[in-house]
């Protein structure tokens, strides 16, 4: 039900609930309902799931057009959790006049559950609690259960005498077992809630501006060790004044709770001032707080709820729609607050959570605003059902990325002012993310805030950038990536920040076309400590060698050319890098300059270009040196074609099965040692002493000739020689082998990680002789692979895995995809196009 097809909105909610009942399962309220009609109406609809009714009456006496209370029909429609309530009928019957105001009264029981965390929830016997978040509160009073409609509460609560109860505004016991609890401010019925039972407490005080004393106390049941929690009383006491900094904004509440519950479904939940959480996420023991990444976490969690009251709870968000920006605008503040900024520039960031986001790109189906939609429906009960992980991370990238732009630009400081501004223009009621980043674009006196914002959540996938040099002017061009995901989709240009080493580049903070010529001493590299949410591809020898000079003179740090190295390391890897960026990672290396973070990119990077005489020259370079350990696997397969290197894995290999253990294998170089071995092979004769290692049998017995590391369980060990043995089987290079190789894959067709020497294979074929030779094996033997195996069909997920592999391999291959065959699954020609 939408809130506004009702012909009558409540205002205000009077809340009176009676938990002493015998029968425990239920409890008695009276709700008393402030409605004002949108339109003249004899009946309207509040959503009431699992109410049991037995009286409502509706007064008219506040200028609704009758007078007095109205006793009202009520018809439940218990399937889609509404109530129906109509005035009485017939000549003279009162009507509920447009623009009129009543109060609405109904007596009714509700259920508590036992059987999840959702509306109201037993905890256990010394333990009650409520969760109203997204559809719950239905279950708990009548209301427009709608993120649209905001309201105060006035609650009053009886329960056992010895209880303590809480709410989301302060209130206090005025006899053994009452509670009365003061008028809220405008909340969403989401964001109300309460709670009672047998709890201890701790507590502290937030000195605030103005010299605000604001108590900060975190409840919990009884014998649940609540002291424990005393570094996340710290937390928010610390944080709670450093928010109001970031906001430019008072706290809004009067108070600061923090609630531990046995047990809650969304793990913690942030009520307006009385955040909710699982005891085991903050209860932590001393030794788990020892460890700063903990810390770190544990902030971060807190923070965020904490954010929310003034995002979230505070200002809020009129559709389920916007719950993605809600979660990751808190996210993304948490994370600069508790890391002063710091948390953007480590490797965790850039290189596994933004990276992360960049590669779901491939397989997302749609833009952050339309696959956010697609959650938002009717049906949805739990937070989990509305909320879409992709949209949260890639949410938290566009502002960590907009924070980037405003702080280049000076503008930072007045988008803080502008925060101000959403608290005082939109508390009242609620409203979508682009009305906040209208506010802030008239006081930056700019439209590009918006369209930014909008360019980058309704457009899928992310820009490539070329970056070419023709004499002397740089010439940058932007396009849509994926390729091959989102090759037939409108190559709109994005917002692209050109972050460079210096700030802004020429003058320049977005690029809003599809492309920027500037002269070359305005530039040196973009995107340079990888906040942008796209990638750039270097397309000019003489950048590599402007980036050797730069790494040598101390202006470009190891982990910055390591963001570049990432970029061409994932165009190797979708086959569309060219040899300028495999040369330029050959430039790069051959600097002499130490640089670990770099290394293992380029050498990876390497791994998925055609083997060079360039490429094997510069690999036995480095191992002439003492490489880091872990790139001795990766130069021995660059190595491959090396006699000298050859004969030494020859000599390895065969001490493997039997020889000296003075002369083991390092397990982490085990698959360079093998993948030699296997490029090497001339004939098919010792194919089955390879594919024995790839046995569990096999693997044991071999561990005798292998270096573990310190610590490794033996089956870790076994694992570990089975998928080196998998990657290495790819190498093949005897056509006899390749046939040898599919034999297998086809006989294992159903073990973990077989796709992994299929790509290898096919990534290694010249000419795209392997993708081709994959294509065919796969069509050949699909239909025999289903029929053999029980329970196999076109959408198993193991052989769409393989079809997956076949149809990227062709793709990188050839650059282009054939029509599928006649007799495929029509599922697989559906898979095939989307590509």
């Amino acid at each position: 039900m939408l809130a506004l097809e009702n012909g009558a909105l409540p205002t205000e909610y009077r809340l009176a609930l009676d938990f002493t009942q015998k029968q425990c399962q239920r409890f008695a309220g009276r709700a008393e309902i402030r409605l004002h009609a949108v339109r003249e109406c004899t009946q309207f609809a509040l959503h009431g799931s699992g109410l049991d009714v037995s009286m409502a009456t509706l007064d008219l006496g506040l200028g609704g057009g009758g007078g007095g209370a109205q006793q009202l029909a009520v018809e439940s429609d218990g399937g889609a959790g509404v109530l129906v309530f109509r005035l009485p009928e017939g000549p003279g019957a009162p009507v509920f006049a447009e623009g009129a105001a009543a109060w609405l009264t109904v007596v009714y029981t509700g259920v508590v559950h036992s059987d999840g965390t959702y509306g109201v929830f037993s905890g256990g016997p010394d333990c009650l609690a409520t969760h109203a978040q997204p559809r719950w509160a239905r279950t708990i009073y009548p209301c427009i259960d709608e993120p649209s409609v905001k309201c105060s509460y006035t609650l009053q609560l009886l329960v056992p005498p010895k209880h303590t109860a809480v709410s989301v505004s302060p209130g206090a016991s005025s006899s053994p077992g009452e509670w009365l609890f003061e008028r809220t401010k405008l909340l969403p019925t989401s964001l109300f809630a309460f709670s009672f039972g047998a709890y201890e407490k701790i507590m502290t005080t937030a000195v605030l501006q103005d010299d605000v004393k604001c108590p900060i106390t975190v409840y919990g049941p009884r014998g649940a060790a609540v002291a424990r929690a005393a570094f996340a009383l710290d937390t928010m006491q610390k944080f709670l004044p450093q928010l109001e900094q970031f906001f430019q904004c008072k706290y809004p509440n009067k108070k600061c709770d923090l609630l531990l519950v046995p047990a809650l479904e969304d793990k913690v939940m942030e009520n307006s001032s009385m955040i909710t959480a699982e005891a085991s996420v903050v209860l932590l023991s001393s030794t788990q707080l020892a460890s700063p990444e903990v810390q770190f976490q544990m902030q971060q969690l807190l923070v965020h709820e904490m954010v929310h009251q003034w995002v979230g709870c505070h200002v809020t968000f009129n559709s389920w729609d916007h719950l993605w920006f809600d979660e990751a605008f808190a996210t993304w503040v948490a994370n600069d607050v508790v890391s002063e900024s710091q948390y953007w520039l480590g490797e965790h960031y850039t290189g596994v959570e933004l990276r992360g986001t960049m590669l779901q790109e491939y397989t997302a189906a749609g833009s952050v605003a339309s696959l956010s939609r697609s959650r938002a429906g009717d049906d949805r009960l739990h937070t989990s059902q509305l909320f879409e992980p992709f949209c949260y991370q890639k949410g938290i990238n566009i502002l960590r990325m907009l924070q980037r732009v405003l702080v280049d630009g000076g503008h930072w400081g007045l988008f803080q002012e502008s925060m101000k501004q959403w608290f005082k223009d939109c508390h009242k009621g609620s409203v979508a993310p682009m009305d906040l980043w209208k506010i802030s674009s008239d006081c930056l006196k700019t439209q590009n805030l918006p369209n930014f914002i909008y360019s980058w959540t309704h457009s899928q996938g992310f820009p490539l950038v070329t970056v070419t040099d023709t004499a002397g002017t740089i010439h940058i061009e932007q396009h849509v990536y994926p390729p091959l995901k989102h090759k037939n989709s409108e190559d709109v240009p994005y917002h692209v920040p050109l972050f460079g080493p210096a700030g802004q580049i020429a003058g320049q903070v977005l690029m809003t076309d599809r492309s920027l010529d500037v002269n070359r001493d305005q530039f040196a590299w973009l995107n340079d400590t990888a906040q942008g949410y796209y990638m750039v591809s270097y397309e000019d020898p003489a950048f590599y060698n402007t980036f050797v000079s730069m790494l040598q003179s101390g202006g470009m740090s190891d982990e910055q050319m390591a963001h570049i190295v990432r970029d061409i390391r994932q165009l190797a890897t979708d086959g569309v890098a060219k040899q300028v960026h495999f040369d330029g990672i050959v430039t790069v290396l051959q600097s002499n300059k130490e640089l670990p973070l770099t290394l293992p990119l380029a050498l990876d990077t390497l791994l998925l270009a055609p083997l060079t005489d360039n490429v094997q020259e510069l690999a036995l370079k480095l191992t002439q040196g003492a490489p880091p350990a872990q790139t001795r696997a990766q130069l021995l397969v660059l190595c491959r074609n090396d006699k000298g290197t050859a004969a030494k894995c020859q000599e390895l290999y065969a001490n493997l099965f039997g020889g000296s253990r003075n002369h083991r294998t390092p397990l982490r170089e085990l698959s360079g040692v093998l993948a030699v071995v296997v490029a090497n092979m001339k004939t098919p004769n010792p194919w089955k002493k390879l594919a024995a290692l790839a046995t569990t049998t096999g693997a044991t017995a071999v561990l005798p000739h292998i270096e573990l590391p310190p610590g490794i369980a033996q089956t870790e060990a076994v694992h570990a020689v089975e998928n080196a043995t998998l990657a290495s089987m790819g190498y093949v290079q005897h056509p006899d082998l390749v046939r040898k190789l599919l034999n297998y894959c086809s006989e294992h067709i159903d073990s973990r990680g077989i796709h992994v020497p299929l790509q290898t294979m096919a990534r290694q074929s010249p000419a795209g002789s392997g993708a081709q030779s994959l294509w065919d094996w796969f069509n050949g033997n699909y239909a025999m692979w289903i029929k053999r195996h029980a329970g196999w069909s076109p959408e198993t997920p193991q052989l769409l895995s393989i079809l997956d592999t076949v149809i990227a391999a062709r793709a990188t291959a050839n650059g282009d995809l054939p029509n599928a065959p006649d007799h495929w699954p029509a599922q697989w020609t559906a898979r095939l196009i989307a590509v």
